[in-house]
C-alpha cells in the first residue's frame, strides 16, 4: 500500500510539472503570436 502510495503520489507531481510546463509554452506561443500580430 506505502509503495502504491508513492507510486501515485510521483505520477501525480509529474503531472503537476507537465501541466505547468504546457501552460507556459502555450502562454508563451501566445505571447509570440500577439507580438507577430501587432
Amino acid at each position: 500500500m506505502a509503495s502504491g502510495l508513492t507510486s501515485i503520489r510521483k505520477v501525480g507531481t509529474a503531472a503537476r510539472l507537465g501541466f505547468s510546463t504546457v501552460r507556459n509554452s502555450v502562454a508563451a506561443v501566445r505571447i509570440g503570436l500577439a507580438t507577430s500580430r501587432t
